[in-house]
């Protein structure tokens, strides 16, 4: 008997502990070792790159390791190095593994670094590559750590299919999922350190790359998709993959809730009603929110007068937008499908939870919670009940243009840089005297009206990622008035962008000199649908493209400040490399608001934003695919939800040092759908919650935001040489 056990305990621990090293540094070539530059678009497809500002070499003292350096000054944009498995093996064969390893310093003592590496299959892409699988992590001055890769295994003839959903399930071929029997190429690199390093530099040292975790087999139910099918039980949840807390049936929605109830934490000590440091210094008060430098750093300072950083998050909601993704519904759910064949799984479990009146109960659930987990801030795309019911600071957004509008026509042309075909789909004419006037509408609409004199609001956003035109890294600058020249004469814009043309050239001989052109009249010009072939007419273009911008943020700022003049305008949620719009919304905004998925913010900077201008990162997430989802996009940091609470506070150690970061906001509350919210064609299903979709939170996660709500405001007035948060000891502790 204790030889079967015996036995028994070995395998496990070969299990448990099995690995395999796959690229053995002494004996790989540096030769063999390509530079690479990631292009547009950019998760897509690395080329092939010129090496100076890349160095890499064996390790000084152990060639058992690579040291890769990125010089300061090079314009790379997403620069690393690619692997290739010898010529003899054509493929690594990583399909008796699910997990890759990478030993990673940080070989720079004053600042953090990050890394990425991504596993690739060949053929799809027209013969490049497939999006293939990667993950990330950050590294403080002179740390050591692992870097880890979950790689979802599928084949390609795998029998289930899954269409118009983002990731499917291990076993399921998509571009989230590998077959691990043909990976051609990993590749390590790193977002790039012009914007987002501090001196733009990186030194690592990369150690042991191995394989570790023996591969799971897959669920039987796969090899025959008429016993798969329905995958998504009556909760939502993945049918054939069991983990904590998962809910069986009704008794663990009550076994759940106990377990919340005994975790729940008061309210910080260090914290005033606001979120505020309570025992930080006090400023001017003045009943409202507002952006100060305090010791050289921009901070918020709340109504009391006192330091306050933003922790937020993002869509705090009562599960109205959850709907699936309209797939095959009748197939993939035990429940019947709903409206449109989509089905709100959120709304069922927050009933079985918290009863039929949750909808009235709810609000004060979310305020308890933010203050158990160190979140002072109710983020954008949040239920208006929520902030309005909630005694918890929180930012709107005015909702721009929607319906039928004048817009300017789309344009369809090839990128230079990346050689591929891109869209610029157009935008609204903000000329238009209907703009402004919708914008007023919907500033004085009855959801925001608690708002305009409430202390609790911090500011105020318009809009959301608006594409101003972003083919390239850098962002098209004269896209807007290239489609304002292929518009109609009708449009407002076209008539203002000749009202501009005429105030510089006066007389329209002037302009045909001037653009190498032959137009009769100023009427001819506006009733062209043609772009003149002529480098010369690039400054007018330029130059009306951002009068264009410059309109709008003049004409957002007046409406948001005829809102409530006391709010901060905090602009449009900006997500691209746009240096003309970074620059003009930098001129309008009291604080600007980036979206922006890395692993690294300690540096943060970008191409156009003042230096001298508070910002919240108004969109970031890092995530793993442990608990029954499939896709941890756009940023996975690992493995466990240990790995991302990790990943969380390394993000939060550098934005805390940043002196112009005053904020940032979890995008988002909840999981997405396992197959998908209701998005288009392509159907995001993210995990990137802090709450899954029975409403039961990831502790490990809540810990770790406790931990930096808690910490934040002191860490960053006395900025601490460790930069490990979780060394700093708070005044008063």
């Amino acid at each position: 008997m204790k030889s079967v056990a015996g036995a028994i305990l070995f395998a496990m621990c070969i299990f448990l502990f099995a690995e395999e090293t796959l690229i053995d540094w002494s004996k790989r070539e540096i030769a063999s070792i390509r530079v690479v530059d990631f292009r547009q678009p950019m998760p897509t497809t690395p080329l092939r790159s010129r090496a100076d500002g890349v160095k890499f070499r064996k390790a000084s003292g152990d060639v058992s390791a690579l040291e890769l350096e990125i010089t300061p000054g090079n314009d790379l944009r997403t620069p690393g190095i690619w692997i290739r498995p010898t010529p003899q093996e054509r493929y690594w064969n990583l399909s008796e593994y699910q997990e890759l390893h990478v030993e990673l310093e940080n070989l720079n003592l004053k600042q953090q670094a990050a890394m990425r590496v991504r596993i690739t299959n060949p053929g799809y892409c027209g013969g490049t590559y497939q999006v293939g699988i990667d993950a990330g992590i950050c590294l403080n001055p002179g740390e050591k750590s692992v870097l880890k890769l979950y790689y979802p295994h599928a084949d390609e003839f795998a029998p289930c299919k899954m269409f118009a959903v983002g990731a499917t399930p291990p076993g399921i071929a998509s571009i989230r999922t590998i077959d691990a029997r043909k990976v051609d190429g990993i590749i390590f690199s790193v977002d790039n350190p012009k914007y987002y390093t501090v001196d733009g530099s990186l030194k690592l040292r990369i150690g042991n790359v191995r394989l570790m975790t023996p591969r799971k087999p897959l669920p039987p139910e796969l090899s025959d998709p008429t016993r798969f099918y329905p995958f998504i039980d009556r909760y939502g949840q993945y049918k054939y993959q069991d983990w904590p807390e998962k809910i069986h049936s009704a008794a663990s929605f009550a076994a759940n809730q106990a377990k919340e109830n005994r975790l729940m934490k008061p309210k910080s000590i260090s914290w005033n009603q606001y979120g505020g440091w309570a025992n930080g210094p006090t400023l001017r008060k003045t009943g409202f929110f507002r952006a100060e430098k305090y010791q050289g750093k921009w901070f918020l300072v709340d109504p009391d007068g006192k330091l306050f950083f933003s922790f937020g998050i993002n869509s705090i909601t009562m599960g109205e937008y959850d709907n699936t993704g309209s797939g095959h519904p009748d197939l993939w759910f035990e429940t019947k499908r709903g409206k449109r064949g989509s089905w709100n799984f959120t709304v069922d479990n927050l009933t079985a939870r918290y009863g039929k009146d949750y909808a009235k109960r709810y609000p004060a659930i979310v305020e308890r919670r933010m203050f158990s987990w160190g979140v002072n801030t109710i983020g954008n795309w949040s239920s208006p009940e929520i902030t309005r019911e909630c005694k918890v600071p929180y930012v709107i957004n005015i909702t721009g243009i929607r319906g039928k509008f004048p817009r300017t026509v789309p344009l369809a042309y090839r990128d230079p840089q990346s050689h591929l075909a891109t869209n610029f789909s157009g935008i609204w004419d903000v000329f238009d005297p209907g703009f402004e006037k919708q914008l007023r509408q919907h500033a004085k609409s009855k959801a925001l009206a608690h708002a305009k004199d409430d202390a609790f609001c911090i500011g105020v956003m318009i809009d959301n990622e608006i594409n101003w035109g972003h083919n390239t890294y850098q962002g098209d600058r004269t896209a807007i008035a290239r489609s304002v020249m292929l518009s109609d004469a009708t449009l407002a814009a076209k008539k203002e962008f000749v009202r501009l043309l005429r105030e510089k050239y006066l007389f329209i001989e002037d302009l045909n000199k001037s653009w190498g052109t032959y137009y009769r009249s100023w009427d001819a010009v506006l009733n062209a649908k043609y772009i003149p072939k002529s480098d010369r007419i690039q400054n007018d273009l330029l130059r009306f493209n951002r009068h264009f911008i410059n309109h709008y943020y003049k004409t957002c700022r007046a409406v948001a400040k005829e809102f409530s003049p006391h709010m901060l305008y905090m602009g449009s949620r900006i997500n691209l490399l746009h240096q003309d719009v970074l620059e003009i919304a930098s001129k309008y905004c009291d604080v600007m608001t980036i979206n922006c998925y890395t692993y690294c913010l300690e540096g943060l900077r970008r191409p156009g934003l003042s230096t001298d201008i508070p910002v919240i990162i108004t969109e970031f997430q890092v995530g793993v695919i442990d608990r029954g989802m499939f896709c941890a996009q756009p940023r996975q940091c690992g493995v466990t939800q240990d790995d991302r609470a990790r990943a969380y506070r390394r993000i939060m150690e550098g934005v805390l040092r940043h002196p112009q970061i005053v904020g940032t906001h979890w995008f988002a509350y909840r999981d997405q759908p396992a197959t998908g919210r209701r998005k288009g064609p392509w159907q995001e299903n993210y995990a990137v919650g802090i709450i899954d979709k029975s409403d039961t939170p990831y502790w490990e996660m809540t810990e770790a935001m406790r931990l930096v709500g808690e910490k934040g405001v002191p860490y960053r007035v006395q900025m601490p040489a460790e930069y490990d948060i979780l060394q700093f000891q708070a005044p008063g502790k």
